[in-house]
């Protein structure tokens, strides 16, 4: 029997320990049958009557663990409550949390759901709210909460208030808003107890240049100052919206491992539909309306035409009112059912967009035109950057050489004039430039840009193609549709709620753009006509019961793929999204969300355990009738990587190359981790794409151990014949560093040669019974049984 023996690797005590007990889930021998606890997270999620779903468990086992990361997952997945349990478990610790979250409206919900998962418990937890929709608390009362709850900018205008508040934990549910304000970022890092020391080495880091990071010592230095962070936690829910990279932003990144600014868009489970605007718009909307019933969020462009449709809305004996600004009020009779609609704005800072979560009250959504935004190339809002960036899109879309020539030397002059002033813009459209040759020059060059994009508008391939119209650019607001859309399906106990958006196009190219965006999500529209409207609403309403709903399990089961390079590692990860980057003991992870479920990725950067050559048996022998062969880590940090994360998951697919070096690999990895997630399976795939890749998560196959033995055997044979051969040629030649290299062709001639020989030497084994009863077993030449039986007597030497 083939054992492999891995030095210095008991999960336990660091001894060295077996496959057999590896695979068995066990440690070394030393401790008998004791197993690796496996967290229980659920008690985490009780207090909100609640089971939580794969990523919740996922996020819950790093909470436990105190790491800091990103959540993962789609609008409406359950993140908010994610981040509640975490600050009331935290708290039962006897721990304080800090809660930020968008707007207000939202602030007030956690702080009353956190307050009725407290008192449900029996638990005595000190709850604060810091925000607009509450009574201004006590400074005493602020510094003996243990959970705060609070908006970004509640947060920077009440900065002396909780300056001397140290907390544990930071969940901050407003990533947009709060990585746009510095100063939100400044009390946050005083809070966690962030020195000017720690802050100080962390900026010297960042001022290093990129060779200088690619140094080992910066790696040690990035860990040492991460060390800090034991005991501190930030936990954050996915960007909507890419971030600028400002000093702060980079140094949060440094800090904590992950980029906090990721972007996160993921699966959903919302009927898109469309329909074409009519001539009296508001009339169309109160027909839908009548039609949808009550638990509608309505979408308009700017806050004069919410307030305007909410009250023809009304005069139609619809209840509806505009939701402009965060309102207890009205979100409470919304939640009531007092009203039947909220109408707000459709753009992503809105408080109706990013800033409430209504699982059960909110059923649909109607968007009164396609959300986007425009750029004004008009003579009156031209500048010389508005006209460099429509220049810049619209050459992709140009065929004819000479316009992308011509187009080019307009980007060159826009450049030379690209610092002009207000003042200037506003002397240049007023034509006060007289005897000013440089506002002279630029006006000749606005005119000539604006003049070269109303001649590129009228060719079909640019305006069929492009975001350029007569007027400007106009882009579709992809995150706004997403974001709000989503306010009408929600993860709950029984699963995804099923939503509804209807989307009333009022631009057609704009519309078109939209779609294009929104494939990439796997997101497409149907018209509105074509749909079984009573049956898609009975849909919705039977979700909402909490007793039916789409399998999130199934569609979102949390796993980690092991693959042997970094390179592959991203390649794969983003067949499905843009996935968040977090180290790991200096090894890279990517994690995305998929219809497949979320997918965790890891490199080993290839073998890292390898033949102990080092023994005087050269790394194998026998014993007791077993071959034991030793092998000792070449890489800790990916052994500790791999432990920690396959800890978070609920199963561990290794994904390594097909070949004999790939299959030692995922042995490897297969043994290490099995003592803390017993769910482990191989795939293979011959090809990097998304397809094969699809198609190999979805069809996990069995560990193959010939593969395996073929491996071990080419690897001891390298030691046990190579080696002593190399030995003897350095002593020949007096040269070190001479190898005889691999051995596996020569052995295998060998075995050949031997194979022919022993055939030339093949004897018969003959066996004969006498007449007497007398049996007699003996050798003899090849033939001889033949002429026994031809002439039933044979001559034997």
């Amino acid at each position: 029997m083939v054992q492999l023996v891995y030095i210095a690797s008991c999960p336990l005590c660091g001894g060295d320990i077996s496959s057999e007990r590896l695979l068995a889930g066990l440690p070394c021998e030393k401790h008998g049958d004791t197993r690796i606890q496996i967290y229980d997270v659920e008690w985490i999620f009780r207090p909100f009557h609640v089971k939580p779903w794969s990523a919740q468990r996922l996020w819950a086992r790093r909470f436990i663990k105190e790491e800091s990361f990103i959540l993962t997952a789609p609008t409406g997945s359950g993140k908010t409550l994610a981040g509640m349990a975490f600050a009331l478990a935290s708290a039962l610790k006897g721990k304080k949390s800090l809660i930020i979250v968008p707007t207000a409206t939202l602030a007030y919900q956690v702080e009353s759901r956190l307050r009725e998962a407290a008192e449900g418990s029996g638990s005595n937890v000190r709850i604060v709210g810091l925000h607009t929709l509450t009574k201004k608390p006590e400074k005493s009362d602020v510094e003996e909460a243990q959970i705060i709850i609070s908006t970004s900018m509640s947060l920077i205008r009440n900065r002396d208030m909780v300056k001397d508040v140290k907390v544990n934990l930071v969940f901050v549910d407003d990533v947009d808003g709060f990585l746009r304000k510095s100063k939100a970022i400044d009390v946050v890092l005083e809070m966690l107890g962030v020195t000017g020391e720690i802050l100080e080495e962390a900026e010297k880091l960042l001022s290093l240049k990129k060779v200088e990071r690619e140094q080992e010592d910066f790696s040690h230095q990035i860990l040492k100052l991460r060390e800090w962070f034991k005991g501190k936690q930030v936990i954050v829910s996915g960007a909507t919206q890419t971030a600028k990279r400002t000093k702060r932003v980079r140094l949060l990144n440094l800090l904590l491992g992950f980029d906090v600014s990721t972007k996160v868009l993921g699966v959903r489970n919302i009927l898109d539909v469309y329909t074409m605007a009519e001539k009296n718009i508001y009339e169309q909307v109160i027909k839908l309306v009548r039609m949808l019933g009550h638990g509608g969020l309505i979408y308009v462009h700017g806050t004069e035409n919410a307030v305007s449709l909410a009250e023809a809305l009304s005069k139609a004996g619809i209840k509806a009112e505009a939701y402009i600004k965060a309102s207890k009020k009205l979100f409470n009779m919304f939640m009531a059912s007092e009203l039947h609609v909220l109408v707000g704005t459709a753009t992503s800072r809105s408080s109706l967009v990013r800033g409430v979560d209504l699982p059960e009250a909110a059923r649909y959504a109607i968007f009164v035109g396609v959300p986007k935004y425009a750029i004004k190339l008009t003579w009156d809002e031209i500048t010389p950057m508005r006209a460099l960036v429509a220049i810049t899109h619209v050459l992709k879309f140009v065929k004819e050489t000479e316009e992308k020539v011509r187009g080019g030397r307009l980007i060159d002059n826009l450049r030379k004039i690209s610092n002009l002033t207000k003042f200037d813009l506003e002397k240049i459209r007023k034509g006060e430039i007289a005897d000013n040759r440089f506002l002279e020059y630029a006006k000749g060059v606005l005119e000539e840009s604006l003049s070269f994009l109303k001649e590129m508008v009228k060719k079909p391939e640019v305006y069929e193609n492009s975001s350029l119209t007569e007027d400007g650019l106009i882009f579709p607001d992809t995150v706004t549709y997403v974001q709000a859309s989503g306010r009408t399906s929600r993860l709950t106990p029984g699963g995804m709620t099923q939503g509804l958006s209807v989307l009333i196009v009022d631009d057609e190219k704009a519309f078109k753009l939209l779609k294009e965006n929104l494939e990439v999500l796997d997101i497409s529209f149907k018209p509105l006509s074509e749909i079984n409207l009573d049956a898609i609403l009975e849909e919705v309403d039977k979700t909402r019961k909490l007793k039916v709903g789409v399998d999130v399990e199934a569609k979102a089961k949390s796993r980690l793929v092991v693959v042997e390079s970094p390179t592959k590692a991203r390649t794969i990860t983003s067949f499905f999204g843009k996935p968040v980057r977090r180290v790991i003991n200096n090894v890279p992870t990517f994690e995305v969300i998929s219809p497949l479920g979320l997918i965790v990725i890891m490199p080993t950067k290839g073998h890292f355990y390898d033949l102990d050559i080092d023994r005087e048996d050269f790394g194998a022998k026998l014993y007791n009738g077993d071959f034991l062969v030793y092998f000792k880590p070449m890489k800790f940090e990916v052994v500790e990587a791999l432990r920690k994360l396959t800890q978070d998951v609920d199963e561990v697919l290794v994904a390594t190359d097909p070949d004999a070096e790939g299959e030692k690999i995922a042995w490897d990895t297969r043994a290490l981790a099995s003592p803390f997630n017993p769910n482990i399976k191989r795939i293979r795939y011959h090809e990097v794409t998304k397809r094969a890749i699809t198609e190999a998560l979805t069809n996990p196959e069995n560990f193959d151990e010939n593969l395996l033995h073929a491996q071990l055997l080419r690897r001891v044979e390298d030691a046990w014949i190579g080696l002593p051969l190399s030995m003897i040629l350095q002593k020949a030649f007096g040269y070190r560093r001479l190898s005889a290299g691999r051995v596996q062709t020569p052995v295998l001639g060998w075995v050949v040669e031997r194979t022919e020989i022993n055939a030339k030497e093949k004897v018969e084994l003959i066996n004969l019974t006498l007449e007497n009863g007398f049996q007699l077993t003996f050798k003899a030449p090849r033939g001889t049984f033949s002429k026994i039986k031809e002439k039933g007597v044979v001559e034997v030497v």
